[in-house]
C-alpha cells in the first residue's frame, strides 16, 4: 500500500495533497495532529467510500454537494466526515449531518 501512496504523492513529506485549508479542517474537525494529516488524507483518498458506493438520501446529499463543489472534486466519506478532493488534494473535511451518518 506504501508504494501506491508513493506513486499518487501522498507520501514523501511536502504536503503538497494537503491544502492549507483542509490541513487545518483536517486537524480542527477530526482531532489528528499536524503530522499525520497527509497520512490520513491518503487512507482516506483510498479507502474512503465513494458516492457510487450509497444509496438513498445519503446519495442524494452527496450528489448536490458534488453539483456544488464542482464535477472535478472527489468525494469521499471516512467516519462520520465528508472528505473533499481536487486533483488528488484534501481540500476541506465536513462533518455529515446526524441522520445521515455512515454506521
Amino acid at each position: 500500500m506504501i508504494a501506491q501512496l508513493q506513486l499518487l504523492g501522498f507520501i514523501g513529506g511536502n504536503m503538497e495533497n494537503v491544502s492549507r485549508h483542509g490541513s487545518l479542517r483536517a486537524r480542527k474537525r477530526t482531532g489528528i495532529n499536524k503530522k499525520s494529516v497527509e497520512r490520513m488524507a491518503a487512507r482516506v483518498y483510498q479507502e474512503g467510500k465513494r458516492i457510487y458506493e450509497t444509496k438513498g438520501r445519503l446519495y442524494m446529499y452527496l450528489e448536490s454537494i458534488k453539483k456544488k463543489s464542482g464535477e472535478e472534486s472527489e468525494l469521499r466519506l471516512y467516519g462520520n466526515n465528508l472528505y473533499i478532493f481536487k486533483d488528488h488534494c484534501l481540500v476541506t473535511v465536513w462533518a455529515l449531518p446526524g441522520r445521515l451518518s455512515v454506521n
